[in-house]
């Protein structure tokens, strides 16, 4: 889960509730690193790039995360089926 608002919080409580709710459905998800990118309209450029070291830094590891995630995923469906 990601998010950028215009506030101080980045989408902090929405998507505490949204974790909340994927608890509730037993969804599984990708927890770690948090992306919560506050004071949107300082934080990108003109062209819409996000502009802050920091937050450039978490979105580059996302990726990889989500690629190990997919195999973890992947190997416990096939583990289902047999």
């Amino acid at each position: 889960m990601m998010g950028t608002s215009t506030g101080f919080f980045g989408t902090a409580r929405a998507r505490y509730h949204l974790r909340q709710c994927f608890v509730s459905l037993d969804m599984p998800g990708i927890n770690r690193p948090e992306v919560m990118i506050g004071n949107a309209r300082k934080a990108f450029d003109g062209q819409g790039k996000l502009a802050g070291a920091a937050s450039l830094a978490l979105n580059r590891e996302r990726p990889g995360k989500l690629v190990r995630w997919t195999r973890q995923m992947k190997k416990l469906i096939i583990a289902m089926t047999i």
